[in-house]
């Protein structure tokens, strides 16, 4: 699934969704773990699992 087929989960003016391509060019094949302290609306962990990068991908928000 590519991130044009994604839906938008939150609007966001800072999002990285439109980067996420490129900033992926700098990540390993297949990441078995991965930590996104500052995730924001989440881009690049969604952009991870969306092109298979990681098996899955697990949200902890701070309310």
């Amino acid at each position: 699934m590519s991130m044009a087929n994604l839906p938008h989960f939150i609007q966001y003016q800072g999002s990285k969704r439109n980067l996420a391509k490129h900033i992926l060019q700098f990540f390993p094949n297949n990441i078995n773990r991965l930590v996104e302290p500052f995730a924001g609306t989440a881009a690049i962990s969604v952009a991870t699992s969306a092109t298979q990068m990681t098996p899955s991908f697990w949200l902890f928000v701070a309310l």
